[in-house]
């Protein structure tokens, strides 16, 4: 599990990885090992930068509607993808999903969604104002006759006492040909702690079930793979890795490491 600096774009070990910190550290410049001084910004601001230098943060918890502009950036229409299927969400016109075919297949990333099973009016607002069930629907019914990979960053409801805001991101991956789910897969940049409790793949998958029109079986598996690059402590950059995590496996590349992850944030996020 790796942990990034806010400082450089040079990644370094979690807090679970000293074995190899002495290895790594060789190999960062001073400036980047470096603490953030209480000399260069006001008291507040230093701990918040300290905090996010020892948790490795990027940067601030990214919204459902900032997330969604992220997106529009990264899979833009410069690169060929199509913005399809706008929506009113917080007063502005969202994208509700970008569409590219790569080889056949027809690849879509969509606005975020909740894994909210029966959301109040608040709960509903705040993770993205659509469920994932309703964006899988939605893009059955476009691509009835069609091999499609569907990306879908889903604001899970794990707030742990913390928040009254919805917790962490995912990212669901799903497999449809001809209208139907074949595969389903939630990637974690987290490590399996937090899931314990929560059982996010539970949560959607009882979302799912109850979407008539996907027409799932209740044997229907959503499998979850913790990639663990998010420290345990950093709560912010869960968007972040969902949106690195689309463009990944769209580009067909290794999602087990993250290497890359520090320059894609600062470049799109």
């Amino acid at each position: 599990m790796t942990i990034n600096t806010s400082h450089c774009s040079t990644q370094m070990p979690s807090m679970n990885d000293w074995s190899d910190l002495s290895a790594t550290e060789s190999s960062i410049s001073t400036g980047c090992r470096q603490p953030p001084s209480p000399q260069e910004s006001g008291f507040c601001s230093w701990v918040r930068n300290l905090l996010n230098y020892l948790t490795g943060t990027f940067g601030e918890k990214l919204s459902c509607s900032k997330l969604n502009s992220a997106l529009n950036d990264i899979f833009s229409p410069e690169n060929g993808w199509v913005h399809k299927g706008h929506f009113e969400y917080g007063g502005t016109n969202q994208v509700g999903y970008r569409s590219k075919q790569i080889e056949g297949v027809i690849y879509i990333v969509s606005a975020p969604c909740h894994d909210l099973s029966n959301p109040d009016t608040q709960q509903h607002v705040l993770s993205g104002g659509r469920n994932a069930a309703q964006m899988l629907s939605e893009i059955k019914n476009t691509y009835p006759n069609d091999e499609v990979k569907i990306l879908i960053p889903v604001a899970q409801s794990n707030k742990f006492g913390f928040s009254e805001k919805r917790g962490h991101f995912v990212l669901l991956e799903v497999d449809m040909q001809e209208g139907k789910c074949q595969s389903a897969k939630i990637h974690d940049s987290k490590g399996g702690l937090l899931d314990t409790v929560y059982r996010g793949a539970k949560h959607l998958k009882k979302q799912l079930l109850a979407d008539k029109n996907l027409s799932l079986t209740k044997n229907f598996a959503i499998n979850t793979e913790y990639h663990g690059h998010q420290s345990v402590f950093n709560g912010n950059d869960c968007g972040r890795y969902s949106a690195y995590y689309a463009n990944k496996i769209i580009e067909k590349r290794n999602l087990s490491e993250a290497t890359d992850a520090r320059p894609f944030f600062e470049k799109h996020l």
